[in-house]
């Protein structure tokens, strides 16, 4: 039971993937993260942290200023939920690795990380498979993608870009810093 976790409160690394929260679970989660001096690594991947318990977990996770990989991923938030972590992504300037797949966030919630990717200076690893993000949603991420100059794994599979979100993508790569120091390598 989440309300239960121990009281060791500066652990750095808390996985707790594949559990079912909903909206109550997330809530005494919240409470308990409120509680950590130093949280380096979420992982709640498969938590079944719908829209609603997202919208819990934002304001605290924006305290997390240590904050490097955080994993969401298939907990189905949607465009809106994915709208309220870029308040809270604005804040975690330590994140490297962020994963989002299989979050149903679409059109809408790809626009609205790549208001805020480019301030993630850190940001090493992003996951954004099976989110149905289409061409529209590509051609946003891909502006952003050329300012993210420490991104060295995007994942955007099974997300149906189509051929013009596919173009303006490796349009994008061909032009990126990071790009090219790989190929250096």
């Amino acid at each position: 039971e989440v309300g239960k976790l121990p009281g060791v409160f500066g652990a750095a690394h808390l996985d707790l993937r594949c559990n079912s929260f909903g909206a109550e679970g997330t809530q005494m989660l919240a409470m308990v993260l409120e509680k950590y001096k130093v949280l380096m690594h979420l992982d709640l991947l498969s938590c079944q942290i719908g829209s609603q318990g997202a919208g819990i977990l934002w304001g605290v996770l924006e305290k997390c200023r240590a904050l490097a990989h955080l994993d969401l991923g298939n907990n189905k938030r949607g465009g809106q939920g994915a709208r309220r972590l870029t308040r809270t992504l604005d804040k975690c300037k330590t994140l490297a690795h962020l994963n989002l797949s299989h979050s149903e966030i679409i059109n809408e919630g790809a626009e609205s990380l790549a208001e805020v990717l480019e301030k993630c200076t850190a940001l090493a690893r992003l996951e954004l498979c099976t989110n149905r993000i289409r061409g529209q949603g590509a051609k946003t991420l891909a502006w952003v993608l050329q300012k993210c100059k420490g991104l060295v794994y995007l994942d955007l599979s099974d997300n149906n870009i189509g051929d013009t979100g596919a173009a303006v993508l490796a349009e994008a790569a061909r032009d990126c810093i990071w790009i090219n120091t790989r190929e250096a390598e």
